[in-house]
């Protein structure tokens, strides 16, 4: 396959499906209709990170670097959302508030989540600009707010943040156009 280059802008859609057992968890991804829209989102950032050792070995009197040995990799993936749902409650008040809920105590989680953190499933689908889809990935996460949220003049938006975690089931395609 050769490598191509493509001038792309992505519009990002993200919905979560909240963590149930034996449902929407490490070991099953919740069919496609269980998932709810977070919002519109202005940016969405991926940082993979890579902790690695350097293995260095002689030659000619100083040692030089032989390998690198990645010892551990971790994902996150974060993105700006412009509108609030109940997901975005939930965090904010890290309260066990459901997707029909309007009762809540704030840092009450969920049984089974620690306040502040929700376990769920994170769809990401990216359109070029040409509404085309360009990428969709389904994360296993715990998700998070990033910072503080205003209340005040301007309309209410926050950073979500994404630490992905261990699934077989995380996946993604990336559309074929763009890779020929």
């Amino acid at each position: 396959m050769a490598y191509t280059n493509t001038k792309v802008h992505l519009g990002n859609h993200i919905w979560f499906a909240p963590y149930a057992s034996g449902t929407s968890d490490a070991d099953n991804k919740p069919a496609t209709g269980s998932f709810y829209k977070v919002g519109p989102c202005t940016n969405v950032t991926v940082t993979p990170n890579v902790d690695s050792r350097i293995v260095r070995g002689p030659n000619s009197g100083i040692n030089q670097v032989e390998d690198v040995i990645p010892v551990s990799n971790d994902l996150s993936v974060s993105a700006h959302i412009v509108s609030v749902s109940q997901l975005f409650w939930k965090l904010l008040w890290q309260s066990a508030l459901g997707s029909a809920e309007t009762q809540y105590n704030p840092g009450e989680a969920a049984s089974g989540e620690a306040p502040g953190l929700v376990k769920a499933w994170l769809k990401i689908q990216q359109y070029d600009q040409t509404n085309t889809l360009f990428n969709s990935v389904d994360l296993w996460c715990a998700l998070t707010i990033g910072g503080g949220v205003s209340f005040g003049e301007s309309p209410i938006e926050f950073d979500l943040n994404g630490q992905v975690m261990l699934s077989t089931l995380n996946t993604g395609a990336l559309a074929t156009a763009p890779l020929t």
